[in-house]
């Protein structure tokens, strides 16, 4: 139950068939599909994806990138599923459900989704120069910090009750094809679900198939940050929802990089993994092929990845 996210090449390589070749030197055959990955590029790969070679465990939505949402410079901005714009939410709706029936033919168990986000400015520059200049338990950073949450907290309503809106439709689809919707822990506060958002969520959907899907990362800066705790307000809290997760190691605020090249403890997972949790290294393009072998025998040693025999 462990595989690697195409995430560690698909920014440096678009050519589908490549792009499977250079993660087979990873050493792993067990693969998440990224929200990198063009439409054209899919077609040319799907029935290699289907045989013995590769196993799919996860895809992230949006999978494929569709080639007509393309703009004239090859970027594609993701319509949100907490958009108050109601055809853009419909998009956004439409993309997941294809997702979700991609994800189901290639025989995986789960799909990542983003949520959506708050219309704020989160001034991340700001928050973070505390953060690189130690000031991180000053009174100027509390008033920051309050100050923003309790902005975030007056505008969220219409964008949370617009995303469950878009979430009963996709749970639908995912509860009729047996795919689990992995609602991801999110890297800025702005961004949907945010603490106790999660809790009304996995409350509203119970007896459904959205579940928590852990990102060690961005909980971990949050945590740094002192915005929540990363076990009691993620961890310990979602622990009866927990999918699975993206694991990765942290320097600082960077996030990540291969397990070993940051300081992230992770023997603090290891009470919240059970035997079907899916453990997904989301790692970028910057670890080589021996970072990423060098940090499944560690995770195996830990006792977070379980040996293949």
């Amino acid at each position: 139950m462990y595989g690697i996210s195409t995430c560690w090449r698909s920014t440096q390589i678009t050519d589908g068939n490549r792009l499977l070749d250079a993660m087979l030197e990873s050493g792993l055959s067990t693969l998440e599909l990224d929200y990198r990955i063009h439409e054209t590029e899919f077609n040319k790969i799907a029935k290699r994806l289907k045989t013995d070679e590769f196993t799919i465990l996860t895809a992230h939505n949006i999978f494929p990138i569709p080639d007509n949402a393309l703009s004239k410079n090859n970027s594609f901005v993701q319509p949100s599923l907490s958009s108050l714009d109601i055809d853009e939410r419909k998009l956004a709706v439409k993309y997941g459900i294809k997702t979700i029936h991609l994800a189901s033919d290639l025989g995986a168990k789960l799909v990542i989704f983003h949520l959506g986000k708050v219309e704020m400015n989160g001034e991340r520059t700001k928050l973070f120069s505390f953060y690189e200049n130690n000031k991180i338990d000053s009174k100027e950073y509390r008033e920051f910090i309050e100050g923003k949450l309790d902005e975030r907290m007056a505008k969220a309503p219409p964008y949370f009750d617009a995303l469950l809106k878009s979430l009963d439709q996709l749970n639908e689809e995912a509860f009729h094809l047996g795919i689990l919707i992995g609602a991801e822990n999110r890297y800025s506060y702005e961004q949907i679900p945010f603490a106790n958002e999660f809790e009304h969520i996995f409350q509203e959907f119970a007896g459904g198939n959205v579940r928590y899907w852990h990102d060690v990362g961005h909980a971990e800066i949050s945590h740094r940050l002192k915005i929540l705790n990363h076990e009691n307000d993620y961890l310990k809290k979602y622990k009866k929802y927990l999918a699975g997760m993206h694991i990765h190691d942290i320097k600082g605020l960077q996030d990540h990089l291969a397990p070993g090249l940051g300081d992230f403890q992770f023997e603090i997972l290891k009470p919240y993994l059970d035997k079907d949790s899916i453990r997904i290294l989301e790692i970028h393009d910057q670890a080589s092929a021996q970072n990423i072998q060098t940090a499944v025998k560690s995770l195996i040693k830990m006792e977070l990845f379980k040996a293949e025999k």
